[in-house]
């Protein structure tokens, strides 16, 4: 009985160690996708070799951001976790925020959502999804022909 117990504890106490070094390790990779001294190469290299698309994407949202600007009154952007669910052992959902505070106070937040894979190099983004508005949010109201109708808001 007391053997059991044993090895019941140390398997949680196995496990616990085990979600640290994986959290530490996205929180790695998170610190270096922030980091403006991080070069496009090797952001590029933090991505899963089928998610080129979703490389793009990070491109995209920093290339949108007109103030990136030298002498402005705003930080460089950065990426902040709000929250890291490990799926399996080997994939990952982290919510981060893309912020940038300007002199005034807030000035952009884009909350993006990561889904990570484990490779044997270490935690690699599958997916990059930032939740960009990009065109006005529209309700549909039905016809009495029951066909709907886009309706800008």
């Amino acid at each position: 009985m007391r053997t059991r117990l044993l090895s019941i504890a140390l398997a949680a106490a196995a496990t616990v160690c085990a979600a640290d070094s994986d959290r530490q390790g996205i929180e790695h990779l998170v610190a270096a996708l922030s980091d403006s001294h991080t070069s496009i190469e090797q952001k590029a290299g933090l991505f899963t070799k089928d998610a080129r698309g979703e490389f793009d994407r990070l491109l995209a949202l920093e290339n949108g951001n007109e103030a990136r600007r030298p002498w402005s009154e705003v930080t460089e952007p950065y990426f902040v976790i709000r929250s890291v669910r490990f799926l399996t052992p080997e994939v990952a959902l982290v919510d981060v925020d893309y912020r940038q505070i300007g002199s005034l106070g807030p000035m952009l937040r884009v909350p993006v959502l990561l889904v990570l894979r484990k490779e044997p190099e270490g935690w690699r983004i599958a997916a990059f999804r930032p939740y960009v508005a990009d065109r006005p949010f529209q309700f549909v109201r039905p016809h009495a022909a029951g066909e709907g109708q886009p309706d800008p808001v």
